[in-house]
């Protein structure tokens, strides 16, 4: 049949298939064992031929609506022709026992044209049909007893076409709907592949900057204290003794800039800990690489956090003492005050020592992630040199939620 084209019932295409197969087979046989013209007469002839086209236009269907450009069009002239050839078998062999085809080929109209143009073709159809019963003489009675079998069958037959249209249309509503949200799914997945692309791209720009800023500055002070070890070496050796143990402690602090990159790179940012477990951890870990004193508070009315906020505060911490180990001169004393206040969380790391310039600070790439990542929590990040000396690195960003 038509339905196909319309993708209808993809699964039981081939029953009404096989069904209107068997409709027109019943037909046939109806035809010749009723013998309502003689047998081999023209009549006979025409009606079997009539029948055969009937048969030949269902089993050829895809094929007759593709010779259209509008499939719309193809299936009403299959609707059509197959309505025409019933008539005229009913006409030529006086063969009233074609109602299962008239049954069939209304299923037909009302699944694959519309409501309207179904009714109206299937309503002339059905009137034609009646006048050329009562042409061939089947008399009142017979005309009522068909009228009625007609009304009784159409009501179902028409019920059940609409139902199955609906349930069809209802079926590719929801097949299109499955692949749209498996389209945004993709898209959702590619969309995430290129976030962790970005940020290794962001990661690998970080550990450039961190390199040339850290190890490339020790690595050229080495090389300088080297060229004048080898001008004093003879000369002067006593200052080439000097210059050799700058170079001891310059390719030792070389050596603590790698370990300390590896380190960021090994490290999640909480690791499973809560943040105040990871906050004294890191600052721990500074104590005991740096010799120098820190003084960790946090505030007990600290609410608890998402995992992003969370995991900004821990980096800006990091960063901070990052950077007091590269630009603070002799800083001794490290504070660190975690609170919050009017559901604002500020963050301020303070140093005693001796900074560098601002714009050699607010160079640095971690201070411009750490910008990006207040910026998309709705926060800032802020620094300055304090007038008493030191520096001071402050990150404020909005909370809601509880207090622990």
């Amino acid at each position: 049949m038509i339905l196909k084209k319309k993708q209808f019932f993809k699964h039981n295409e081939d029953i009404i298939r096989i069904t209107t197969y068997v409709i027109l087979l019943f037909s046939f046989i109806l035809f010749v064992l009723g013998e309502t013209v003689p047998f081999g007469s023209w009549r006979f002839y025409a009606t079997i031929l009539c029948l055969t086209g009937i048969l030949l236009i269902n089993f050829f269907e895809d094929v007759v609506v593709q010779y259209f450009s509008e499939e719309s069009n193809g299936l009403l002239f299959h609707i059509g022709v197959s309505m025409v050839l019933t008539l005229l078998a009913a006409g030529f062999g006086k063969f009233y026992n074609l109602i299962f085809i008239i049954f069939m080929i209304a299923a037909q109209s009302f699944i694959t044209l519309k409501p309207r143009v179904a009714a109206l073709a299937t309503s002339i159809f059905i009137g034609i049909f009646m006048v050329i019963m009562g042409l061939i003489g089947i008399g009142i009675e017979g005309l009522i007893n068909i009228g009625i079998t007609l009304v009784v069958g159409m009501v179902f037959v028409v019920t059940l076409s609409l139902v199955l249209k609906q349930y069809a249309a209802q079926t590719e509503r929801a097949e299109k709907l499955a692949m749209e949200l498996q389209a945004a799914n993709q898209e959702l997945v590619e969309a995430r592949q290129r976030e962790k692309e970005l940020a290794v791209a962001e990661e690998r720009v970080r550990l450039a900057r961190d390199i040339h800023d850290g190890l490339g500055h020790h690595l050229t002070a080495l090389n300088i204290q080297l060229q004048v070890v080898e001008k004093m070496l003879y000369k002067k050796p006593d200052q080439a003794f000097q210059a050799v143990q700058v170079c001891r402690q310059e390719a030792k602090a070389a050596l603590e800039e790698v370990r300390h990159s590896v380190a960021v790179m090994r490290r999640s940012p909480l690791d499973g800990r809560t943040l105040q477990e990871a906050l004294h951890q890191l600052v721990q870990e500074f104590r005991e690489s740096s010799g120098k004193s820190v003084n960790l508070d946090i505030q007990a009315d600290i609410p608890d956090l998402d995992a992003n906020t969370a995991a900004t505060i821990f980096r800006a911490v990091q960063e901070g003492l990052t950077n007091i180990r590269k630009h603070a001169v002799d800083a001794q004393l490290i504070s660190i005050l975690l609170a919050c206040q009017t559901n604002l969380l500020t963050l301020s790391i303070q140093d005693d020592g001796k900074s560098a310039a601002d714009d050699q600070v607010s160079s640095s790439f971690g201070l411009a992630g750490l910008m990006e990542r207040a910026e998309q929590l709705g926060g800032r990040l802020t620094s300055q040199n304090l007038a008493e000396g030191g520096f001071c690195l402050t990150l404020e960003v909005p909370i809601t939620g509880e207090t622990v």
